[in-house]
């Protein structure tokens, strides 16, 4: 029940902004549902583009930095497999080789010596220094150890220039004869590393061990960071790579930690056959970039277009509503009387198609109604023709008697009596048709409801004593109510006097005729809150209404013969009589039409033999 009153609360009285409400709702829940959803998507579809580039980045910058080493490596192998095969008694051409390998490979070689099995330098690419004795070194002790091409640890020059050697055996027959051992530049590692450029990012070089080689800022290197705890280098270290994204706090993602945990995009993969690993990293948040601008661009195209939706919506209801308005509008015309309607349109859709049927229907009404005159002309002549001859009769029997028996006092005394009474019947006939004829011109204006009582009671004094007819009256219109807290002595009914006064003297007079034998007439009127029954009138018309704050009811009970329940259906009904000797039968439909015209409702209550009641319901504004 409470979910209910909430619900009539939020939907609009109007059907405009019903429709406008429904079509906004409909357009704007299915455009933020697609922009929402496409917004993920194109989110998620950025994630994977991003990672797949930077997978494919890292792949190619280790590709890149394995050829730094190996290439070396290999021109070290073919320089060593060169000199042994050169004779041992000319150790100048062993000077030559190397010092040409040198030469043609500045960039990559700072010295190159050619060590014996002793580990002493017997020749060296500088030969303006002294050589030295290389047996004590690691390299020399793992080359000899095995003799395989064995690369070093990097080191820094004094300088801070880092370097590896690379040692490899020369073999003559099958014998190693001694070691060609090379210091290689890493510069050009640097050089691969540096250009990874990613926003806010950074990208590294970690040994075998975690231990970092290289990194875009050449300061962290010289502090021989030990990087082996984050997953993403282990990963690297043991031949994986990949890319993912990792949330802050997940691991130990910074090794210099000190600022506010970020969410970072990593990829990774191994240099072989080092042992290495290179990684680069962002920050989500500039890796997104691009993508939170698109989704912002796409959060105001939505707003837009759903504000363009509620426009569109308004518009929409705007032309469904506008239509139905002139309905309205005509049909409360109708409802008045005036047929004189037509609603012009040149739309051809459905509500075009409903103008027209409603065109159609008031050409129909108009010829029923000039049928309904017709009928009702010949049901008049004939009623006033059947009403008319029996007055006229009697009264053309007198007029002609009248030249003979002038003299005739009893004749005259009866011609006295039933003359007038029968000119009275055929005025009042008159009257009542031109009642019934002309449409009532109502003249509104503050009225009192138990005055005009008072005075329509006042009019039959003589005749509630004649036929000894007791009158009750309970006019609660001078008292307080407690429900509207208003004294209704100041209140006023927007009524026409003189034809509310009407329809209670023809009520009245009605009920006299019910009890020619005496009875009692009750004559009640109170006022309440709250609009109760209204007419059909107005009740299509209640936003063009005056605010209604109550009702006046007045109800005029008889003791009466009744009236047969056949006959109460069609009691307001032109022509209708009952029990009720002249008159054409128009009384009761000219008081509805009255009552109706003050939007209010008249209703009968009748048993046989026991009395009726009539009830005039009427609004107070």
């Amino acid at each position: 029940m409470l979910s209910e009153k909430i619900l009539r609360k939020l939907i609009p009285y109007r059907i405009g902004h019903q429709v406008g409400l429904v079509f906004g709702l409909l357009l704007t829940g299915a455009l933020g549902f697609l922009g929402f959803s496409l917004i993920n998507t194109s989110r998620q579809a950025v994630i994977d583009s991003v990672l797949r580039d930077y997978d494919t980045i890292v792949k190619g910058a280790s590709r890149e930095l394995a050829t730094h080493v190996t290439q070396p490596q290999e021109l070290l192998v073919n320089t060593a497999a060169l000199l042994a095969n050169l004779p041992q008694h000319k150790p100048e051409t062993f000077k030559a080789v190397i010092y040409q390998t040198l030469i043609n490979q500045a960039n990559r070689f700072e010295r190159i010596t050619l060590i014996n099995a002793a580990g002493q330098e017997i020749i060296a690419s500088d030969w303006q220094n002294p050589l030295k004795d290389r047996s004590v070194e690691i390299i020399f002790q793992q080359v000899k150890t095995n003799p395989q091409p064995t690369i070093s640890r990097v080191y820094f020059s004094p300088e801070h220039f880092p370097f590896i050697s690379i040692a490899v055996p020369v073999r003559r027959l099958n014998e190693v004869t001694g070691f060609l051992l090379a210091e290689v530049k890493l510069s050009g590692l640097w050089d691969v590393v540096n250009r990874i450029k990613l926003p806010d990012g950074e990208s590294f070089l970690v040994d075998e061990e975690g231990y970092m080689l290289v990194h875009n800022e050449e300061r962290r290197v010289y502090r021989a960071e030990d990087l082996s705890g984050l997953a993403v280098v282990q990963a690297a270290l043991q031949g994986q790579s990949g890319s993912k994204e990792q949330t802050a706090g997940s691991e130990n993602e910074s090794t210099n930690s000190a600022g506010p945990k970020t969410d970072w995009l990593y990829a990774y993969a191994p240099v072989q056959p080092f042992g290495w690993g290179l990684i680069i990293r962002q920050p989500a948040r500039a890796a997104y970039a691009f993508s939170d601008r698109m989704q912002k661009t796409a959060l105001i195209t939505i707003a837009l277009a759903i504000l363009s939706a509620g426009g569109l919506s308004w518009l929409l209801a705007r032309r469904i509503v506008k239509p139905i308005n002139k309905i309205v509008t005509a049909s409360e015309q109708v409802a008045l009387g005036n047929l004189e309607q037509e609603i012009t349109s040149k739309r051809q859709d459905e509500m075009g198609g409903l103008l027209s049927s409603f065109n159609e229907m008031i050409k129909k009404l108009r010829q029923v109604r000039r049928l309904e005159k017709l009928s009702t002309i010949g049901l008049a002549t004939s009623k006033i023709g059947h009403e008319i001859r029996n007055p006229l009769v009697a009264m053309k029997t007198f007029i002609q008697l009248l030249g003979r028996k002038h003299e005739d006092k009893e004749f005259i005394h009866n011609f006295n009596n039933i003359v007038p009474s029968e000119m009275a019947r055929l005025e009042k006939m008159v009257n009542e048709l031109t009642e019934f004829s002309k449409a009532p011109q109502l003249r509104l204006a503050d009225c009192e409801p138990d005055r005009i009582i008072r005075n329509s009671l006042d009019l039959f004094r003589e005749e509630f004593q004649e036929k000894k007819i007791t009158v009750l009256t309970n006019l609660e219109t001078n008292h307080r109510c407690p429900d509207m807290h208003r004294d209704f002595t100041s209140l006023r009914l927007r009524a026409d006097n003189d034809r509310l006064k009407q329809v209670l003297i023809n009520l009245i007079r009605n009920a006299l005729e019910a009890m020619p034998e005496g009875g009692q007439l009750e004559v009640n009127a109170q006022m309440s809150n709250g609009r109760t029954s209204l007419s059909p009138a107005d009740s299509s018309r209640n936003d063009s209404c005056p605010d209604i704050i109550g009702t006046c009811v007045i109800e005029i009970k008889d003791t009466g013969c009744g009236i047969p329940s056949e006959a109460q259906t069609n009691l307001f009904e032109p022509f209708q009589t009952f029990n009720k000797k002249g008159g054409l039968g128009l009384g009761l439909t000219i008081c509805k039409e009255i009552i109706t015209q003050h939007r209010g409702t008249i209703e009968v209550d009748s048993r046989l033999n026991q009395g009726t009641t009539f009830k005039i319901t009427l609004p107070i504004e």
